[in-house]
Protein backbone atom coordinates (compact mmCIF):
# COMPACT_ATOMS: atom_id res chain seq x y z
CA UNK A 1 0.00 0.00 0.00
CA UNK A 2 2.91 2.34 1.08
CA UNK A 3 4.46 1.78 -2.28
CA UNK A 4 1.50 2.40 -4.05
CA UNK A 5 1.25 5.78 -2.82
CA UNK A 6 4.52 6.54 -3.46
CA UNK A 7 4.40 5.84 -6.70
CA UNK A 8 1.19 7.42 -7.08
CA UNK A 9 2.97 10.94 -5.43
CA UNK A 10 6.05 10.61 -7.66
CA UNK A 11 3.46 10.48 -10.92
CA UNK A 12 1.88 13.63 -9.49
CA UNK A 13 4.63 15.36 -9.19
CA UNK A 14 6.40 14.79 -12.62
CA UNK A 15 2.90 15.25 -13.90
CA UNK A 16 2.72 18.68 -12.20
CA UNK A 17 6.13 19.20 -13.48
CA UNK A 18 5.49 18.27 -16.91
CA UNK A 19 2.28 20.97 -16.61
CA UNK A 20 4.46 24.08 -15.50
CA UNK A 21 7.09 23.31 -18.23
CA UNK A 22 4.10 23.78 -20.65
CA UNK A 23 2.73 26.29 -18.85
CA UNK A 24 5.89 28.81 -18.94
CA UNK A 25 6.77 27.21 -22.60
CA UNK A 26 3.33 28.41 -23.67
CA UNK A 27 3.76 32.03 -21.83
CA UNK A 28 7.33 32.35 -24.05
CA UNK A 29 5.84 31.57 -27.18
CA UNK A 30 2.90 34.07 -26.17
CA UNK A 31 5.51 36.72 -25.19
CA UNK A 32 7.48 36.32 -28.23
CA UNK A 33 4.51 36.77 -30.02
CA UNK A 34 3.58 39.84 -28.69
CA UNK A 35 7.24 41.84 -27.94
CA UNK A 36 7.19 43.80 -31.11
CA UNK A 37 3.83 45.77 -29.91
CA UNK A 38 4.66 45.75 -26.31
CA UNK A 39 8.12 46.81 -26.80
CA UNK A 40 7.73 49.18 -29.83
CA UNK A 41 9.85 52.13 -29.72
CA UNK A 42 8.43 55.91 -30.55
CA UNK A 43 10.60 57.07 -33.22
CA UNK A 44 9.97 60.25 -35.39
CA UNK A 45 10.75 61.46 -38.34
CA UNK A 46 10.54 65.32 -39.94
CA UNK A 47 9.93 65.55 -43.42
CA UNK A 48 10.20 68.96 -45.56
CA UNK A 49 7.97 67.81 -48.10
CA UNK A 50 4.19 66.88 -48.51
CA UNK A 51 4.35 64.70 -51.79
CA UNK A 52 4.95 61.23 -51.58
CA UNK A 53 7.82 60.18 -53.54
CA UNK A 54 9.58 62.32 -50.60
CA UNK A 55 8.56 60.40 -47.93
CA UNK A 56 8.20 56.68 -50.33
CA UNK A 57 10.62 54.86 -47.79
CA UNK A 58 9.65 55.39 -44.61
CA UNK A 59 5.87 55.36 -46.03
CA UNK A 60 6.61 51.73 -47.42
CA UNK A 61 8.65 50.77 -44.13
CA UNK A 62 5.42 52.21 -41.89
CA UNK A 63 2.71 50.00 -44.14
CA UNK A 64 5.04 47.31 -44.65
CA UNK A 65 5.75 46.59 -41.15
CA UNK A 66 9.74 47.01 -41.31
CA UNK A 67 9.99 49.56 -38.65
CA UNK A 68 7.63 47.75 -36.34
CA UNK A 69 9.89 44.27 -37.19
CA UNK A 70 12.90 46.43 -35.31
CA UNK A 71 10.51 47.37 -32.56
CA UNK A 72 10.37 50.73 -33.63
CA UNK A 73 6.62 52.62 -33.72
CA UNK A 74 7.16 55.24 -36.59
CA UNK A 75 5.58 58.47 -36.27
CA UNK A 76 6.11 61.43 -38.88
CA UNK A 77 5.90 64.78 -38.56
CA UNK A 78 6.06 67.54 -41.48
CA UNK A 79 8.11 70.65 -40.75
CA UNK A 80 8.78 73.31 -43.17
CA UNK A 81 12.51 74.32 -44.27
CA UNK A 82 15.76 73.36 -42.64
CA UNK A 83 16.21 75.24 -40.51
CA UNK A 84 13.23 74.08 -38.22
CA UNK A 85 13.75 70.37 -39.12
CA UNK A 86 17.68 71.48 -37.30
CA UNK A 87 16.35 73.11 -34.52
CA UNK A 88 13.58 69.58 -33.76
CA UNK A 89 17.03 67.54 -34.03
CA UNK A 90 19.02 69.50 -31.56
CA UNK A 91 16.02 69.87 -29.51
CA UNK A 92 14.95 66.28 -29.21
CA UNK A 93 11.74 66.73 -30.59
CA UNK A 94 12.08 64.51 -33.52
CA UNK A 95 14.56 61.45 -33.62
CA UNK A 96 15.46 62.20 -37.52
CA UNK A 97 14.68 63.98 -40.58
CA UNK A 98 15.30 64.04 -44.34
CA UNK A 99 17.10 67.46 -45.06
CA UNK A 100 18.51 68.43 -48.06
CA UNK A 101 22.27 67.74 -48.25
CA UNK A 102 23.25 71.34 -48.73
CA UNK A 103 21.66 72.44 -45.71
CA UNK A 104 22.24 69.32 -43.73
CA UNK A 105 26.34 70.14 -44.40
CA UNK A 106 26.15 73.74 -43.64
CA UNK A 107 24.41 73.25 -40.41
CA UNK A 108 26.67 71.08 -39.24
CA UNK A 109 30.07 73.49 -40.80
CA UNK A 110 28.45 76.08 -38.57
CA UNK A 111 28.59 73.99 -35.43
CA UNK A 112 25.28 72.34 -35.03
CA UNK A 113 25.64 69.01 -33.06
CA UNK A 114 24.23 66.72 -36.24
CA UNK A 115 25.39 63.76 -37.91
CA UNK A 116 24.40 62.55 -41.64
CA UNK A 117 23.24 58.64 -40.58
CA UNK A 118 22.45 57.58 -44.41
CA UNK A 119 21.32 58.97 -47.88
CA UNK A 120 17.50 59.18 -49.02
CA UNK A 121 18.20 60.55 -52.79
CA UNK A 122 21.74 60.31 -53.67
CA UNK A 123 21.53 62.97 -56.94
CA UNK A 124 19.88 66.59 -57.25
CA UNK A 125 16.14 66.53 -58.53
CA UNK A 126 16.29 69.74 -60.16
CA UNK A 127 16.05 70.76 -63.80
CA UNK A 128 16.46 74.67 -64.74
CA UNK A 129 13.03 75.52 -66.14
CA UNK A 130 13.33 78.80 -68.13
CA UNK A 131 10.31 81.55 -68.85
CA UNK A 132 8.75 81.04 -73.01
CA UNK A 133 10.95 82.73 -75.38
CA UNK A 134 14.30 82.14 -73.06
CA UNK A 135 15.98 79.07 -75.46
CA UNK A 136 19.20 78.41 -74.01
CA UNK A 137 21.43 79.14 -70.83
CA UNK A 138 22.63 81.95 -72.92
CA UNK A 139 19.32 83.94 -73.28
CA UNK A 140 19.56 84.27 -69.47
CA UNK A 141 22.89 86.88 -69.61
CA UNK A 142 21.59 90.29 -68.37
CA UNK A 143 19.02 88.27 -66.85
CA UNK A 144 17.19 87.27 -63.10
CA UNK A 145 16.81 83.55 -61.71
CA UNK A 146 14.40 83.13 -59.51
CA UNK A 147 15.14 80.93 -56.34
CA UNK A 148 12.96 80.42 -52.63
CA UNK A 149 15.65 81.76 -50.23
CA UNK A 150 18.90 82.64 -49.38
CA UNK A 151 20.97 79.96 -48.49
CA UNK A 152 18.24 76.60 -49.75
CA UNK A 153 19.02 74.27 -52.15
CA UNK A 154 17.39 75.78 -54.74
CA UNK A 155 19.87 78.83 -54.75
CA UNK A 156 23.06 76.29 -54.45
CA UNK A 157 21.61 73.85 -57.29
CA UNK A 158 21.04 76.89 -59.78
CA UNK A 159 24.19 78.77 -58.84
CA UNK A 160 26.17 76.10 -58.89
CA UNK A 161 24.66 74.23 -62.02
CA UNK A 162 25.19 77.60 -63.93
CA UNK A 163 28.56 78.40 -62.72
CA UNK A 164 29.66 74.81 -64.43
CA UNK A 165 28.24 76.01 -67.37
CA UNK A 166 30.49 79.10 -67.23
CA UNK A 167 27.69 81.33 -66.35
CA UNK A 168 28.44 83.34 -62.80
CA UNK A 169 26.41 85.00 -60.53
CA UNK A 170 26.04 88.97 -60.53
CA UNK A 171 27.77 88.68 -63.74
CA UNK A 172 26.23 87.41 -66.18
CA UNK A 173 22.60 87.07 -64.11
CA UNK A 174 20.72 88.33 -61.13
CA UNK A 175 19.35 85.92 -58.16
CA UNK A 176 15.94 86.97 -57.20
CA UNK A 177 15.10 85.96 -53.47
CA UNK A 178 11.61 85.42 -52.34
CA UNK A 179 9.97 84.06 -55.26
CA UNK A 180 7.88 81.43 -53.05
CA UNK A 181 7.10 78.10 -53.84
CA UNK A 182 6.81 76.32 -57.07
CA UNK A 183 3.42 77.65 -58.13
CA UNK A 184 4.44 80.96 -57.34
CA UNK A 185 7.63 80.60 -59.26
CA UNK A 186 5.65 79.27 -62.14
CA UNK A 187 3.59 82.27 -61.85
CA UNK A 188 6.48 84.64 -61.50
CA UNK A 189 8.14 83.13 -64.79
CA UNK A 190 4.81 83.43 -66.21
CA UNK A 191 4.75 87.30 -65.56
CA UNK A 192 8.18 87.87 -66.55
CA UNK A 193 9.54 89.01 -62.77
CA UNK A 194 12.30 86.30 -63.53
CA UNK A 195 13.55 84.59 -66.60
CA UNK A 196 14.24 81.19 -64.98
CA UNK A 197 13.62 78.74 -61.88
CA UNK A 198 15.17 75.59 -60.76
CA UNK A 199 12.08 73.01 -60.35
CA UNK A 200 12.09 68.94 -59.41
CA UNK A 201 11.52 66.49 -62.09
CA UNK A 202 7.80 65.94 -61.60
CA UNK A 203 7.36 70.06 -61.31
CA UNK A 204 9.20 70.10 -64.81
CA UNK A 205 7.24 67.22 -66.17
CA UNK A 206 4.20 69.68 -65.66
CA UNK A 207 5.76 72.51 -66.58
CA UNK A 208 7.20 71.44 -69.70
CA UNK A 209 3.60 70.58 -70.71
CA UNK A 210 2.85 73.87 -70.45
CA UNK A 211 5.30 75.36 -72.73
CA UNK A 212 8.11 76.32 -70.47
CA UNK A 213 11.59 75.28 -71.86
CA UNK A 214 14.31 72.93 -70.19
CA UNK A 215 17.19 74.81 -69.83
CA UNK A 216 19.19 72.59 -67.86
CA UNK A 217 18.94 69.24 -66.26
CA UNK A 218 20.82 70.38 -63.11
CA UNK A 219 20.85 66.48 -61.38
CA UNK A 220 23.45 65.51 -64.78
CA UNK A 221 25.29 68.61 -64.29
CA UNK A 222 25.83 68.60 -60.47
CA UNK A 223 26.93 64.72 -59.82
CA UNK A 224 28.26 63.20 -56.20
CA UNK A 225 26.34 65.52 -54.30
CA UNK A 226 23.34 63.87 -52.54
CA UNK A 227 20.39 65.57 -52.48
CA UNK A 228 18.59 64.70 -49.42
CA UNK A 229 20.41 62.55 -46.47
CA UNK A 230 18.86 61.53 -43.30
CA UNK A 231 20.21 63.58 -40.36
CA UNK A 232 19.83 62.72 -36.60
CA UNK A 233 21.71 64.41 -33.74
CA UNK A 234 25.01 63.45 -32.23
CA UNK A 235 23.00 62.73 -28.87
CA UNK A 236 20.39 60.71 -30.19
CA UNK A 237 23.17 58.51 -32.76
CA UNK A 238 25.60 58.13 -30.01
CA UNK A 239 23.41 57.65 -26.84
CA UNK A 240 21.32 54.97 -29.01
CA UNK A 241 23.37 53.08 -31.39
CA UNK A 242 21.32 50.44 -31.63
CA UNK A 243 18.26 52.01 -32.17
CA UNK A 244 20.04 54.06 -34.89
CA UNK A 245 20.82 51.10 -36.73
CA UNK A 246 17.45 49.53 -36.57
CA UNK A 247 15.94 53.03 -38.06
CA UNK A 248 18.01 53.12 -41.23
CA UNK A 249 17.57 49.20 -41.82
CA UNK A 250 13.91 50.00 -41.57
CA UNK A 251 14.61 52.36 -44.33
CA UNK A 252 16.84 50.53 -46.17
CA UNK A 253 14.26 47.69 -46.89
CA UNK A 254 11.75 50.60 -47.28
CA UNK A 255 13.96 51.79 -50.52
CA UNK A 256 14.36 48.42 -51.92
CA UNK A 257 11.31 47.90 -52.32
Amino acid sequence: MAKRVRLADEFCEKLMRRIATTLLIALGIVAAGWRPYVEAKPVTLAYQTPTLSGILPSFVGGELGFFAAEGLELRQVFVRGGPTATAALISGDVDFALISGVASVRAIVQGAPLIIVGGSQPYMDYTLIGAKGIASLNDLKGKTVGVTGAGGVAEYAAVEGLARKGLVRDRDYKILYGVGNSPARAQGLEAGRMQASPFSFMERVDLEQKGFPLLMDIGKVITGFPFVVIVSSRKKAETDPEGTTAFMRAMKRGMER
